[in-house]
């Protein structure tokens, strides 16, 4: 299915952010969740880069790769909710977000 060029280009108003926490593989496993779990972040991290081709700003952040370690997928109920937290805002007072 091919997406309308207008509605694509509704990707670049906006800024995009995406996070991943933790115990995702750095390549295919054979362990189907965690293969899933990998090949999401890849799809998100291809996502980002054509909206970013196209004039948009997507980030996308896998927190154990930025220092947050032992987050779940409810990475705001995890113990290091701060962090995360301060990380968010952080990326909104980059992008002008934050008023």
């Amino acid at each position: 299915m091919e997406i309308p060029k207008e509605e694509f280009d509704k990707l670049t108003r906006f800024p995009i952010i995406v996070y991943f926490g933790d115990f995702i593989s750095d390549g295919h496993s054979d362990h189907p969740s965690t293969d899933y779990w990998y090949a999401t972040r890849e799809m998100a991290r291809h996502f980002a880069r054509i909206v970013n081709e196209h004039g948009g700003a997507c980030t996308v952040f896998s927190l154990s790769e930025i220092g947050l370690k032992g987050n779940t997928h409810f990475i705001m109920s995890d113990l290091n909710n701060k962090e995360v937290a301060e990380h968010i805002e952080k990326w909104l007072e980059d992008k002008g977000l934050n008023r």
